[in-house]
């Protein structure tokens, strides 16, 4: 993909996250967490970082099946989502790594 979107849904298609695999994405993230460090911020806190990424061919999640094929529904009705492709990713352990040495 040459020119990747800056926005991605993760959660819901009207709540937008950032496509972390978007290099201005990186460097805007860069500049927020200088501006706050030169006002004397002493540290941040990442919310939910092990979701920050998205496999890279930004194929769709499958839906997770139990033992007679239908897919398993969550307590809110929902399907339940394999998130192999958006959880955990190795790419979290490097952007974490990089935001230590700004």
């Amino acid at each position: 993909m040459r020119n990747p979107p800056v926005l991605l849904p993760q959660v819901l298609f009207t709540a937008a996250g950032l496509n972390w695999n978007n290099p201005k994405v990186h460097e805007a993230f860069k500049e927020i967490i200088s501006f706050w460090l030169k006002r004397g911020v002493g540290g941040f806190r990442f919310d939910a970082i092990n979701t920050l990424f998205e496999d890279s061919s930004l194929d769709d999640e499958g839906i997770v099946k139990d033992k007679d094929g239908s897919p398993r529904i969550n307590a809110y009705g929902d399907p339940v989502l394999d998130d192999t492709k958006t959880s955990n990713l190795p790419v979290c352990t490097w952007l974490c790594r990089r935001c230590a040495l700004i």
